[in-house]
Parts: structure tokens; C-alpha cells; sequence
């Protein structure tokens, strides 16, 4: 996605090349989509193998390693909302903030969001069947 917002909105920046223009940002996108593409399948077909098992076997859900893991993640997508906030006042207080940076900030932002979200839902559905 950040080399998409590189190609459809490069840096105004004076003495910043455009990433559209140094031919790298197709490199970059085809590495990140081969990642996507054999990534989120896995994850994907994990969730629901998962979920299964939880159904058919409520105690699944008092696992310890399990609920560490989901407080993990729930830790470290709350850090990164925080530091892609800290970034977005870091480039307003410097004027750097353009177009090019927001929409990248913004990108992560809704990503570590709907992290948070769903694990945060998950950790709540665990309570309430406990």
C-alpha cells in the first residue's frame, strides 16, 4: 500500500527523488503482494480451523497461551497506534506532514486499528463465555 501512495501521491519535498520514478516501487509491490498472497490464506484458513475447534470445544477458550498471545497482540497493536500517532504530530510539528505522509500514517493507523478491534472482541467474547 505505502507504494501505491509513492506512485499515486510522490513526496513534494524538495531533494526527495519520487519513489514512482526510481522503478523500485514495482519491485516492492510485487515482493509484498507475493507475501500477501501466500500469508493471509494461511492466516485465513488458521482463524477458522480455530474457530472450530472453540466450538467444539468451549474450554479452548480458558487456554493461558492463548489469552497471553491475544494480550500480546493486543499490546503491540496499541504501541503501534501510539507511535504512528506520535509520528503524525512528530512531521505536523516539523511541516513535513504532506499528503504522501499522512496517507501512510492513516494506512497504518486503520490497520493496527482492526487489529486492536478484533482481538479486543475476541478477549471480551472469551468473558463472557467464562
Amino acid at each position: 500500500m505505502f507504494q501505491l501512495v509513492n506512485i499515486y501521491f510522490p513526496d513534494q519535498l524538495p531533494g526527495i527523488l519520487p519513489t514512482a520514478l526510481t522503478g523500485s516501487s514495482e519491485r516492492k509491490i510485487r515482493a509484498a503482494v507475493s507475501v500477501l498472497v501466500v500469508a493471509f490464506p494461511l492466516y485465513i484458513f488458521m482463524t477458522v480451523k480455530i474457530s472450530r475447534e472453540v466450538e467444539r470445544d468451549p474450554l479452548k477458550l480458558a487456554s493461558g497461551i492463548r489469552k497471553w498471545l491475544i494480550w500480546l497482540t493486543l499490546f503491540i497493536a496499541t504501541l503501534v497506534v501510539l507511535g504512528d500517532l506520535a509520528a503524525l504530530v512528530r512531521q505536523f510539528l516539523n511541516g513535513t506532514l504532506t499528503v504522501n505522509v499522512a496517507l501512510k500514517i492513516l494506512i497504518v493507523g486503520v490497520i493496527s486499528a482492526a487489529v486492536f478491534v478484533y482481538y479486543l472482541r475476541a478477549v471480551t467474547r472469551d468473558d463472557v463465555t467464562d
